[in-house]
């Protein structure tokens, strides 16, 4: 990854979570199309990005 790449992530996920913050809503509802337009990632790894935060979600409620 080079600082281009790094920074254009770290902007995307800065505007899902400036949005889900100001509208109420969840942050993947901003951050998969701006991932898949702006960032050009394939599906596989939008899958993976979306489960991830959801196990560990659920993991912290089970402790």
């Amino acid at each position: 990854m080079d600082f281009f790449q790094i920074a254009q992530l770290a902007a995307i996920g800065l505007a899902g979570g400036f949005m889900a913050g100001l509208v109420g809503i969840g942050g993947g509802i901003v951050i998969i199309p701006l991932l898949v337009y702006v960032a050009n990632l394939g599906a596989i790894s939008l899958v993976a990005i979306q489960i991830g935060p959801e196990k560990l979600a659920t993991g912290i409620s089970m402790v």
